[in-house]
């Protein structure tokens, strides 16, 4: 059927100079029928960028790298991924 993308979450990440940077955190979720004609549905793993597209590396939990600068961001909120 579809693959559909849905923001499930967002958090605050800050670099080491304090600078805040809202993320947010999407999840791909592949649709498709089965043979009885349900749907079913598969949720991928999430994903994460800044609120103004810019691509991260998730480093653990709650360490991030912006891809095209290498900047690296920290988060302590509960929401982090």
């Amino acid at each position: 059927m579809a693959i559909t993308t849905r923001q499930i979450g967002s958090f605050v990440a800050t670099d080491d100079s304090g600078k805040p940077y809202k993320l947010i955190v999407y999840q791909d979720f592949d649709q498709s029928r089965d043979f009885d004609g349900r749907v079913t549905e598969k949720a991928g793993l999430p994903w994460v960028c800044t609120e103004d597209g810019e691509h991260l590396n998730r480093l653990s939990k709650g360490e991030y790298e912006l891809i095209g600068s290498g900047l690296k961001l920290h988060s302590i909120d509960a929401d982090a991924i």
